[in-house]
């Protein structure tokens, strides 16, 4: 019986060590294929720290772009309104002056009405 509890404790040991064998190659290839993982994951993120980066300046061309239309549109507004102030103040003048004058033709109206009236 002892040659055979020693052969039991052999094969278990062999056996054992067949299952370690067969988890290490398990383990091995799983390694390869994480390993493959990190390397696309490693590639697509600096495919995307590039795109970002170029994005960054498409985003930086645009706000200086849009900085300087701004600056222009803000001028041409500044203009519009010294403009239409000048014009404000131009009709107001225009009124007064049209108020004058029609103040002026009804006193010759009114004035002709009694020297006609009167003769």
């Amino acid at each position: 019986m002892h040659n055979e509890e020693i052969e039991r404790k052999m094969n278990f040991i062999v056996e054992q060590q067949a299952q370690f064998a067969s988890d290490i190659q398990q383990l091995q290839e799983s390694q390869t294929r994480t390993e493959k993982v990190v390397v696309q994951t490693s590639e697509a993120v600096a495919v995307t720290a590039e795109t970002v980066a170029q994005m960054g300046d498409v985003v930086t061309r645009l706000a200086n772009v849009t900085h300087v239309g701004f600056t222009e549109v803000n001028a041409n507004l500044n203009t519009i309104v010294d403009a239409q102030i000048r014009t404000e103040e131009n009709v107001a003048r225009t009124n007064e002056s049209l108020t004058n004058l029609i103040a002026v033709v009804d006193r010759r109206f009114r004035e002709e009405d009694r020297n006609g009236s009167n003769a």
